[in-house]
């Protein structure tokens, strides 16, 4: 499988397939205004949003999941909560 990149897509065997735009773990502390450490160990014990591994020490976050996660934890009401 050849894989290509270009500016702000990736395209596998010549199929562009669409633009990437990942999140680090840097914005995504900023955004929910926690440290980075934080989200780090959310990823550790697996209460964070699904990340993609680039290397050995950077990951990264697919809005879609961040989105995801972010739904998964909506609740109407308490009563909701407590049975989810």
């Amino acid at each position: 499988m050849a894989m290509e990149t270009y500016p702000d897509h990736l395209a596998i065997n010549g199929a562009v397939l669409g633009v990437i735009q990942l999140i680090t773990t840097e914005k995504l502390a900023k955004a929910f205004n926690v440290k980075p450490q934080t989200v780090r160990l959310w990823r550790v014990q697996g209460k964070g949003p699904r990340y993609i591994r680039l290397s050995a020490s950077k990951v990264a976050y697919d809005p879609r999941d961040v989105e995801q996660w972010i739904r998964d934890r909506a609740f109407s009401s308490t009563a909701e909560e407590a049975v989810r």
